[in-house]
């Protein structure tokens, strides 16, 4: 997912073969993939894919959308998911 969204659970029931959800106090974080090494050299070096949510390549994905980092975007009240 591109962002993580965290909070409290108020309820959740199934309709028809989907899931509602209702979250109080939400908060969204952007996540990024940085590519990271296992510190080897040679042929032994392998790269892997590491989900980012508080380094730099964080920070630039955040300003790319006008978003600050150490903020994260907080929703106020309830929201609804159907899943």
């Amino acid at each position: 997912p591109a962002v993580m969204l965290q909070g409290e659970i108020d309820h959740y029931n199934r309709i028809g073969g989907q899931w509602r959800i209702v979250v109080k106090n939400a908060t969204i974080r952007l996540r990024t993939v940085v590519e990271s090494d296992n510190g080897l050299d040679g042929i032994s070096k392998r790269y892997r894919h590491v989900l980012d949510w508080r380094g730099d390549a964080c920070n630039q994905t955040f300003s790319k959308f006008g978003l600050n980092n150490s903020d994260d975007e907080k929703i106020i009240g309830k929201i609804q998911i159907l899943a």
